[in-house]
C-alpha cells in the first residue's frame, strides 16, 4: 500500500507549467524571432539593393553609350528620366558641360578658350534605397565628330533665359560683324537657335568686334525690348559670351483711376507714363498705348510681378505724413500683379482725380496738364516728376458743367481751351480734388495719395 509521502510526491510530478512559466517561453521565443526576422529582412534588402545597384550600374552604361552614338554633340543636352524595371523604379539624371581645359567648365554663356570637348556625368538613383548608399554614377568625355575649333578663328557663347531662370528654346541668335564703335561690317554670321538649356554657339567666328542679337515672335526681355542685343569682341583661338533674360511676353490690362467708387474719370492720351517696378529687374516707365482705360502692356514675365503706378512718382517713397484711409493707404507699396509667360492679367491703377467746372452743362472742353515743381510752402513729394505735359481729348461737360480727370501722383498747373491748343489756366476757384490734395492760390494742384500736406495760403 502506497504510503502518504508516495502520494503526494506523484501529486507534484501532475501539476504541469505554470502561467509565468508560459509568459516567459513566449518572451523568449519573441525575440529569438525578432532577431531572426530582422537577419532575414536585412539579408532581403541587402540582396534587392544589391541587384538594383546591378540594375541602375546597366543603366548607367546604356546611357553612356546612347551619348557616345550621339551624331551632333551640341545636340547633347542634360536630361533627367525614369525607367521602371523589376519592380523598381529608376531615376537616371544626365549632366553634359562643355571643357576647355581639365581644370576648367564651361557655363553657358561664360567660359574662355576653345571648347575641347564635351564631359558627360550620368547619376542613378532608385525608389527605396537603403540609407547611406551612394547613387550610381558613369562619367566620359566626348570629343566633337568635327573640327570646331580653328585656332584662327573664335567662338560665340549665348545665353538666353526665361522668366524662371530656365533655358529659353528655339530663340534665333543673329552675330553681326561691327567696328569697335558698333558700326556693321559685311554680312551677319549664320544664324543659330537656342537649345533646350537656352544655349547657342556660334563656331568660328572670325576673331573681331559683333552684335549679337536674340528674336523669337511675342518675346521681351527684361527691359522689355523685343530683340535686345550687346556689344562683344573676341579674339582668334578664344571665346566671348553674352546672356539674355528674354521669355513670351506677359499682358498687362491696366484700368486707371478706379480707387473712387462711382466715378469715372477721364484718362490723359497715351504720352502718360506708367511704371512697372519690381525687385528683379530695373523700373520700366512705359509710354501708354490708347486714349482711355484701359490699356494694355506686353512686359517681360517676372514670377514675383509688378508693382504698378501711373507716372514715375513712386508711392513707396511717401511715407511722411498721415495716410488717407479714404481713398488710398498713403506710402504703401501696391502688392505686385504677376501674369505667366504668355498669359495675360487685369490690374487697377489708382490715380489723383479731379473735378473742373470750365464750361456750360453739355458744351466740351480740351484740357492740359503740366508737371511742376513744388510750390513754396508745400512740402515736396519724396520722389522727382519729369517735365511732362498730358493732354486730355475733348470731354462733354455733365449737367453740374464739370469735367471729371485722373491724373498721376504730383503737382500740376491745368489749362483749358476750345481747341488742342489749351492756352488758358484753370483757376483755383474751378479746381476741387476728389481724392487727397490741395490746391494753391496759383492754381498749382498737389495730387498726394496722403492726407494734405499743405493748405495753400
Amino acid at each position: 500500500m502506497r504510503t502518504l509521502r508516495d502520494r503526494l510526491a506523484r501529486a507534484r510530478d501532475e501539476d504541469g507549467v505554470t502561467l509565468i512559466e508560459v509568459l516567459m517561453a513566449m518572451l523568449i521565443f519573441a525575440i529569438v524571432s525578432t532577431g531572426l526576422i530582422f537577419t532575414m529582412l536585412s539579408v532581403l534588402s541587402l540582396g534587392r539593393d544589391s541587384r538594383a545597384r546591378q540594375v541602375a550600374a546597366n543603366l548607367a552604361a546604356e546611357d553612356i553609350d546612347r551619348t557616345r552614338e550621339e551624331k551632333d554633340i551640341f545636340d547633347l543636352q542634360d536630361k533627367s528620366y525614369t525607367r521602371a524595371l523589376n519592380g523598381d523604379t529608376f531615376h537616371v539624371h544626365r549632366e553634359t558641360s562643355w571643357v576647355s581645359d581639365p581644370d576648367l567648365e564651361f557655363q553657358c554663356g561664360s567660359g574662355g578658350g576653345a571648347l575641347r570637348y564635351k564631359r558627360v556625368n550620368i547619376t542613378i538613383t532608385w525608389d527605396g534605397m537603403r540609407g547611406g548608399t551612394e547613387p550610381v554614377r558613369a562619367d566620359t568625355v566626348l570629343d566633337a565628330k568635327d573640327r570646331i575649333n580653328d585656332p584662327t578663328r573664335s567662338t560665340l557663347l549665348v545665353s538666353v533665359l526665361n522668366g524662371e531662370g530656365l533655358g529659353s528654346q528655339g530663340v534665333a541668335v543673329s552675330a553681326q560683324p561691327t567696328t569697335a564703335a558698333g558700326v556693321p561690317v559685311g554680312a551677319a554670321l549664320p544664324t543659330v537657335t537656342t537649345d533646350a538649356e537656352g544655349c547657342a554657339y556660334v563656331l568660328k567666328a572670325p576673331p573681331g568686334d559683333y552684335k549679337i542679337t536674340v528674336t523669337k515672335s511675342g518675346y521681351v526681355d527684361i527691359n522689355q525690348a523685343t530683340a535686345p542685343s550687346v556689344q562683344l569682341s573676341v579674339s582668334a583661338n578664344s571665346t566671348a559670351s553674352a546672356s539674355f533674360s528674354y521669355d513670351n511676353a506677359a499682358v498687362y490690362t491696366l484700368r486707371y483711376g478706379t480707387n473712387v467708387t462711382g466715378v469715372t474719370p477721364r484718362v490723359p492720351a497715351g504720352s502718360m507714363l506708367t511704371t512697372f517696378d519690381s525687385t528683379y529687374g530695373p523700373k520700366n516707365p512705359v509710354v501708354a498705348t490708347g486714349t482711355e482705360t484701359p490699356r494694355t502692356y506686353k512686359m517681360f514675365p517676372i514670377s514675383s510681378g509688378y508693382s504698378i503706378f501711373a507716372g514715375t512718382c513712386d508711392l513707396t517713397t511717401l511715407t511722411t505724413g498721415p495716410a488717407d484711409p479714404t481713398n488710398w493707404a498713403g506710402g504703401v507699396r501696391q502688392p505686385e500683379a504677376a501674369a505667366a509667360p504668355g498669359g495675360a492679367v487685369t490690374v487697377d491703377v489708382a490715380m489723383g482725380i479731379v473735378n473742373l467746372s470750365v464750361g456750360a452743362p453739355g458744351t466740351s472742353t480740351f484740357v492740359k496738364a503740366v508737371a511742376v515743381a513744388a510750390p513754396t510752402g508745400a512740402e515736396a513729394l519724396a520722389c522727382t516728376t519729369p517735365a511732362q505735359t498730358l493732354t486730355f481729348s475733348s470731354a462733354v461737360l455733365n449737367a453740374s458743367g464739370t469735367a471729371t480727370i485722373a491724373l498721376p501722383y504730383g503737382f500740376w498747373k491745368l489749362y483749358r481751351g476750345t481747341s488742342s491748343s489749351q492756352t488758358t489756366q484753370i483757376t483755383t476757384a474751378q479746381i476741387t480734388p476728389v481724392t487727397g490734395g490741395s490746391v494753391q492760390a496759383d492754381g498749382t494742384v498737389e495730387l498726394d495719395p496722403r492726407s494734405p500736406l499743405w493748405e495753400g495760403p
